[in-house]
């Protein structure tokens, strides 16, 4: 197709088109999405570039991890300090907003068969940095859902346990951050099938966006149905989870345990 036959579908003028084509201005991910439906492109290559497109819109601080973290992983943190709301499931690992120094440098050491040592420490780094929103953005929220199995595995040893935990009861004193356990007395429950995050945006044209990652390689869904489905995914196992404060002093049994 042309850039005029792409304008007069999209109804726009052909210099857009030939600008956005060879980068001489920035590109909204509705034009993006605009366009790869009358390209007719994929499902998954389609929120890959949406993601990309977000990303971006803007240059933030994880730019300068660029070569030592994986560009997949540089992506969704772009993504992350654009959301204005996180939704996260998480059955085996404290979320990473959520993670202490020392927690987060343990979990290096199970990830050493595929990640260089020498890393270690701007991975810790940039994985802190990510948390400063918390503390600083009001507008920001985060809503973790755990089960119970986060709280009760010992990752390094009792005193970085106890430290993670009690972070986290710190952090839920925070308006913008909930925390809620699955108890292992539920049984089944929902969101059993793995972890997944919602991330939110208050821009109108941006829907929002499920991300699925695994060992290997990460995913991102924007279909309207996909989100619907993993939206109704985390609203029932938050009727699974115990409330708030219920999560709380489950935590606090959890650090008492520790001692």
């Amino acid at each position: 197709m042309t850039c005029e036959q792409v304008a007069e579908a999209l109804e726009c003028s052909p210099s857009k088109i030939s600008r956005m084509e060879t980068g001489q201005v920035s590109i909204h991910p509705r034009d993006v999405r605009e366009l790869l439906a009358l390209y007719r492109a994929g499902d998954q290559e389609t929120a890959a570039l949406i993601a990309i497109a977000r990303e971006a819109r803007k240059r933030g601080w994880w730019h300068e991890y660029f070569g030592v973290l994986p560009k997949l992983h540089l992506t969704f943190i772009g993504l992350e300090a654009e959301a204005s709301s996180i939704r996260t499931y998480q059955p085996q690992l404290v979320p990473g907003l959520l993670q202490t120094e020392e927690y987060a440098r343990a979990l290096t050491h199970r990830a050493a068969f595929y990640r260089d040592p020498d890393d270690t420490e701007l991975f810790v780094a940039a994985r802190l940095q990510r948390q400063r929103r918390l503390l600083e953005d009001d507008e920001f929220a985060l809503w973790a859902i755990l089960d119970e199995a986060v709280i009760r595995r010992l990752v390094e040893s009792p005193a970085v346990m106890r430290g993670q935990l009690e972070h986290i009861l710190r952090m839920t004193e925070r308006p913008t951050v909930t925390v809620q356990i699955v108890p292992f007395l539920v049984g089944a429950h929902p969101a059993m099938e793995g972890p997944f995050t919602i991330l939110g945006f208050a821009d109108s044209a941006d829907p929002d966006l499920v991300y699925l990652e695994n060992l290997a390689s990460s995913i991102y869904l924007e279909q309207d149905e996909e989100i619907a489905w993993y939206g109704k995914i985390f609203e029932h196992t938050v009727a699974s989870a115990l409330a708030p404060e219920d999560s709380a002093n489950l935590l606090r049994e959890a650090i008492r345990a520790l001692e």
